[in-house]
């Protein structure tokens, strides 16, 4: 059985995200303006039981930038939803998430047909 290599240079990468992103965009598409928020506005706050069942009921999913397989924070919620709690929490109050928490990989699979099956 012969095994397909499939090899992206930049150019071909830059190139498809161009293509998708024209095809793939809505010209009705209207930006959402920035909601003003009052200075003395009451934050929402997550309870621990709402971090334990995010934590607890996460879907296998693929290994994100951080490394972390998901089984990790679904088997050791107990221990590590008290840290989610405040960093969720914290980012609430401040308006802003952890710039690596908006980081992601994109693995592209390029359809090969193989001869012959």
């Amino acid at each position: 059985m012969h095994k397909a290599v499939v090899t992206l240079d930049d150019k071909y990468v830059q190139g498809s995200n161009k293509f998708f992103g024209d095809f793939c965009k809505d010209d009705t598409c209207i930006k959402p303006t920035l909601m003003e928020i009052p200075v003395n506005a009451t934050t929402p706050q997550l309870s621990t039981f709402q971090v334990f069942n995010a934590l607890s009921s996460n879907r296998r999913t693929a290994t994100g930038p951080d490394g972390i397989p998901f089984w990790v924070w679904r088997e050791h919620a107990d221990i590590l939803t008290p840290r989610v709690e405040a960093v969720w929490n914290l980012s609430l109050s401040m308006q802003q998430w952890p710039h690596s928490w908006k980081e992601t990989n994109v693995n592209p699979l390029p359809k090969v047909n193989f001869p012959g099956l």
